[in-house]
């Protein structure tokens, strides 16, 4: 009897291990809220012939906590450019307090890590938990201009003090700021790139702040593209501090890490584009990264798809969405159409919304052909791809019967207007012109809740 009774508490014992165990190392579980993921093409009816179709694809977060009725750690690495170029304009200055107003804003449970470079990469403080602040003011106070700009190393750094530690418990996020180009260490834009997508992939995010005019801007585009966070221009360096409150914000309202939708074409249909994204093969599959996803949160992708001859009915795509800790249903789209050679019968099947959508996506992809136009020294050519996408976007018949996305699409208007003016201005800075131009076309492409 003692011994079935001593058997049956260990039994009871190992019950309890195993399962205390398993709540700490398994994928965290959607406990509260919910994420879906919609895909919708702009027809329902195809030509025989095929072409090209666009699919819509719409991420929304509803029923999470905001920031003021939950609370997750931040595990923030802040990569600082120190270069001799930061003392100009007393950027590194208000770089500094930038980083002292988000220490501010940081509690005992978050962790912070802060590294500076320029020829050098220097971590000043190891990742470590917000206690000490008076210690971490006296350290950034500290912080003194050097030589040249060694950006890879400084991100590199700031990924391996987050990733030891880094999980779906904690929201990991490296920021990275600099004022000039990458001239020491890794210098490839490419090989950067995928450094911050391998960090990604780990649920680290990475957003990228170019201060001033001599900063690459498609090297800090492309890293905050790779790396799942934000990209910022900050023409004026008094608004860092603002900035970083915007950031800090954005981390706060973070409900998932590493989306990632994994788009399975039909027979014979083939992904041209994922317009303003990037993609990756993988197999017959595409993966379009979508980064963290926020409280309350909605994402629109439009995906350019190459149609086949057929007939009849036909899968154009199905769809998953997966995010780091998910260990439930993943929610899914499947999207569908017909084939008619009747032309009256393919208009019928028009979805006026989405192609309206798909009209304005287009139009900031042919800002980025202007912008390259721009940077290659050809101005006039730029204003008019501008002008032509301008006049594509006013005489959408699509637009004119999307009354939902008509205040999108005058807001587009005007941001072309605005760029074509820039472009075609002979006075103004063609490096100022080309950074703000792309931040606008970012913003329009990327809009945050």
């Amino acid at each position: 009897m003692k011994s079935s009774y001593f058997y049956a508490l260990l039994a009871a014992y190992a019950f309890l291990m195993a399962n205390a165990f398993a709540l700490t190392l398994s994928p965290r579980r959607l406990s509260v809220g919910e994420v879906t993921l919609h895909g919708s093409l702009n027809t329902t009816c195809l030509a025989t012939r095929g072409g090209t179709a666009y699919l819509h694809l719409d991420i929304r977060t509803a029923g999470f906590p905001e920031p003021d009725r939950s609370y997750r750690p931040k595990n923030i690495a802040v990569v600082l450019d120190r270069s001799g170029s930061m003392e100009h304009e007393r950027k590194l200055e208000y770089a500094k307090e930038a980083v002292l107003r988000l220490l501010d804003e940081l509690g005992s449970a978050d962790y912070l890590s802060i590294i500076v470079y320029d020829d050098r990469v220097q971590t000043l403080l190891p990742r470590d938990r917000v206690r000490d602040k008076e210690r971490i003011r006296a350290l950034i106070r500290g912080i003194r201009p050097g030589g040249a700009t060694n950006l890879g190393g400084g991100m590199e750094a700031g990924f391996r003090e987050i990733e030891e530690f880094a999980g779906t418990a904690t929201v990991n996020r490296v920021i990275l700021l600099s004022d000039g180009r990458a001239n020491k260490g890794v210098t490839n834009l490419q090989e950067l790139e995928r450094i911050a997508r391998s960090y990604r992939a780990r649920s680290v995010s990475l957003s990228a702040m170019g201060v001033g005019l001599d900063f690459n801007e498609d090297l800090m585009m492309g890293l905050a593209g790779a790396g799942g966070g934000n990209y910022y221009f900050i023409e004026n360096p008094r608004t860092l501090a603002s900035i970083f409150e915007t950031e800090l914000g954005g981390i706060r309202r973070i409900a998932l890490q590493n989306a990632t939708v994994r788009l399975s074409p039909g027979r014979g249909v083939r992904v041209r584009d994922v317009i303003g994204y990037e993609f990756e093969a993988d197999g017959r599959d595409i993966l379009i990264p979508v980064g963290d996803l926020a409280a309350n949160d909605r994402r629109e992708f439009i995906v350019e798809l190459s149609i086949p001859p057929g007939s009849g009915s036909v899968r154009i795509a199905s769809g998953t969405l997966s995010y780091a800790g998910c260990d439930e249903t993943l929610p899914a789209f499947t999207a569908d159409a017909r084939y008619s050679d009747d032309v009256a019968d393919v208009r019928r099947g028009t979805n006026w919304e989405i192609q309206a959508k798909a009209d304005l996506a287009l139009s900031t992809r042919e800002v980025d052909r202007a912008m390259r136009s721009l940077d290659a020294g050809r101005p006039e050519e730029a204003g008019a791809i501008l002008s032509a996408a301008r006049t594509a976007v006013t005489s959408s018949a699509a637009v004119a019967n999307a009354p939902a996305v008509a205040p999108q699409a005058r807001a587009q208007e005007r941001a072309l207007l605005k760029f074509e003016a820039a472009v075609r201005d002979s006075s103004a800075d063609a490096n100022r012109v080309k950074k703000s131009v792309q931040f606008e076309n970012y913003r329009l492409r990327k809009p945050r809740p």
